[in-house]
């Protein structure tokens, strides 16, 4: 009996394991169901999350060229509410009130009253008659919707200089607004406005004429995204401090004298212009690859150091009076301009043989004391008020330019090529040549050719010669016996001075500068 019992007891415990083994598993399911939902849960949040940033981070770039657009729309000038009322005054002035009016172009017409000037029509600007009689009483200028391009000197002050060099202004000119069909802004369109302050150039506007705004009272100036032309002087001598150039302009030009110091050029500019930021601020410059001119004087006098010229430069030209003492010419370069590095402390040069023309006064009054000159050059000029004592002149040059080794004190000889068929104007003037042979390819000695060389005494002078231009020999003291061979040669009364023994065509006579000269 007592066996029978313990074997109920434990068949009870087991089946009660049992149903607990169940209870725990079903739990542990129930458990791992709930775990995976959550995980799942989380999982598809984060996948959410993330979708949300990229889709943020997308929204955000496709907002950034908007804000870019804002920003440069921030620095875009607007008009103001004078100029709404001055928009507004010249739209009542038509045939039936204006003072005076006429036409300035086929479909242009122009009036005046209230000294407010107003262009209305269609198309380019032709002419300027108001100028005849309205210069001193315009104030205010406003040309209408339609009109496609101003005029060269539409606007510009007459100034007047005495013997002084005081100015006078007639111009009256202070407030201008133009349209937004504006393409053409002409050369000298303000030129000398000194009252004119301010003015918004429209987004249309592509051509910025030369002198446009020069002389003018302009402090700052926007210039659009669409203009591909600054031409040379455009802001010459304004109050301007700094400008941003977009990248739509190919030349550019226009700011030296004013007040920049600091300048970035576009990748879109290939042609910096003459004089183009001369005597202003700028303290160093980087120019960019595309750019194939670097025009006269373009960064003259500024305190530029040290510049590297970019092998797409063909013409280069534009440091004179900096501070560069170093340069290397790329053998892309063809021309090297008037002044190019004049006065600069450049000591030694290589010339490529890329170069066929070296510039009136290119390295002139700087320290080279020796230079080699390649067989492709044709044009040769340059080395004015240098140290040099010695050069050989190869036989491609056809040309010795104007003032090539004028002021050259140590330069006592010189052999000039039978390819040379000119000498130009004051070539060797002031140099210390003792005897000089012409070769029997020169036609023309030019004006000052050898003016001033007072140890040279003797010269050769062949048949071929044609024209010998005033002042060549003058002040040449210790020139006394010149022959000239051809009878027919023009030689100007003051070739020579007074009482020097000269023979031509055999015919000898004692030169008086003060009279005819021969055959001229």
């Amino acid at each position: 009996m007592k066996k029978k019992l313990i074997a109920i007891l434990m068949t009870s415990m087991v089946l009660g394991l049992s149903a607990c083994g169940s209870a725990a598993d079903s739990g542990n399911e129930a458990q791992t169901e709930e775990t995976q939902a959550a995980e799942a849960e989380t999982a598809e949040g984060q996948e959410t999350e993330e979708q949300a940033a990229e889709a943020e981070s997308e929204t955000e770039e496709a907002q950034l060229p908007e804000e870019e657009e804002e920003q440069e729309d921030e620095n875009r000038p607007t008009l103001s509410s004078e100029d709404q009322q001055l928009i507004e005054e010249a739209a009542g002035i038509d045939d039936a009130n204006a003072e005076d009016q006429g036409t300035c172009g086929d479909d242009l017409k122009w009036y005046f009253a209230n000294n407010i000037l107003v262009i209305r029509g269609t198309g380019e600007m032709s002419e300027c008659p108001w100028a005849e009689n309205h210069v001193d009483d315009i104030y205010s200028v406003v040309v209408e919707e339609g009109c496609t391009g101003i005029c060269e000197g539409a606007f510009q002050d007459p100034v007047e200089w005495d013997e002084d060099y005081n100015v006078t202004h007639y111009s009256q000119l202070s407030r201008a607004v133009l349209p937004d069909t504006l393409v053409t802004i002409g050369d000298y369109a303000f030129c000398e406005c000194e009252k004119l302050t301010g003015i918004i150039i429209p987004d249309s506007v592509t051509i910025i004429g030369e002198w446009a705004f020069g002389d003018t009272g302009l402090t700052d100036i926007y210039i659009p995204h669409g203009v591909t032309t600054i031409g040379d002087y455009a802001f010459d001598k304004t109050g301007i401090t700094s400008v941003s150039i977009p990248d739509s302009v190919t030349y550019l030009s226009g700011f030296n004298g004013t007040g920049i110091t600091d300048i970035s050029i576009p990748d879109s500019v290939t042609e910096i212009g003459a004089s183009a930021f001369y005597e202003t601020g700028i303290t160093s410059i980087t120019i960019p690859d595309g750019v194939t001119t670097i025009g006269d004087h373009a960064f003259g006098e500024t305190g530029i150091t040290s510049v590297s010229i970019p092998d797409s430069v063909t013409y280069l030209s534009g440091f004179n009076g900096t501070g560069i003492t170093d340069i290397t010419i790329p053998d892309s370069v063809t021309e090297i301009g008037y002044d190019a590095f004049y006065e600069t402390g450049i000591t030694s040069i290589t010339i490529p043989d890329s170069v066929t023309t070296i510039g009136a006064s290119a390295f002139g009054f700087t320290g080279i004391t020796s230079v080699s000159i390649p067989d492709s050059v044709t044009y040769l000029s340059g080395f004015d008020g240098t140290h040099i004592a010695d050069i050989t002149i190869p036989n491609s040059v056809t040309t010795i330019g104007d003032n090539a080794f004028s002021a050259c004190e140590n330069l006592t000889g010189i052999t000039i090529p039978d390819s040379v068929t000119t000498i130009s104007d004051y070539a060797f003037l002031g140099c210390g040549l003792t005897s000089i042979i012409i070769p029997d390819s020169v036609t023309t000695i030019g004006d000052g050719a050898f003016w001033m060389c007072m140890d040279l005494t003797s010269i050769e002078i062949p048949d071929s010669v044609t024209a010998i231009g005033e002042y060549a020999f003058q002040e040449c003291e210790n020139l006394t016996d010149i022959t000239i061979p051809n009878v027919n040669a023009r030689i100007h009364p003051a070739a020579f001075n007074t009482g020097t023994k000269v023979t031509v065509g055999g015919t000898e006579v004692t030169w008086d500068e003060n009279g005819a000269g021969w055959n001229w």
